[in-house]
């Protein structure tokens, strides 16, 4: 359960510092209660809430719950920079960690990562995003 609270507590964190992204959720919810007309919350209800889906996303892309990921590498791999320059000389067999919140707040990924955007997710913005910078 730990990750869930902590999940729910920084949401609840990013939704007090920012009162816009508060009241547009609000509203959202308030929009699905009406047509909901009195029925319990439902999954298909909560699957069209798409603000909610954009705030929970920009809530772990900021908020990782997970430090690390770790691969396992299947050959050899040389890895070079822009000019060709190898940096590291990785072999088969080897464990490889990547820091997440390094992907996640590096502003070549992410403009202005220290702020909290969840439009950055919509269906607008999504095509911009690196593909396996957001895990």
């Amino acid at each position: 359960f730990e990750n869930n609270a902590n999940f729910i507590a920084t949401m609840c964190h990013e939704l007090m510092e920012n009162p816009d992204v508060q009241q547009r959720l609000y509203e959202e919810v308030l929009e699905v209660r009406d047509e909901l007309g009195g029925k319990p919350l439902s999954y298909e209800a909560v699957m069209k809430m798409k603000y909610m889906d954009l705030v929970t996303s920009e809530t772990l892309r900021k908020w990782n719950l997970a430090g690390f990921t770790d691969r396992l590498c299947s050959k050899d791999y040389d890895l070079t920079d822009d000019d060709g320059n190898i940096i590291f000389k990785f072999k088969a067999n080897d464990y490889v960690w990547f820091p997440i919140v390094g992907l996640h707040y590096d502003d070549k990924y992410f403009e202005d990562p220290e702020s909290f955007k969840p439009e950055r997710f919509s269906d607008e913005n999504k095509d911009n995003i690196k593909p396996f910078t957001y895990l």
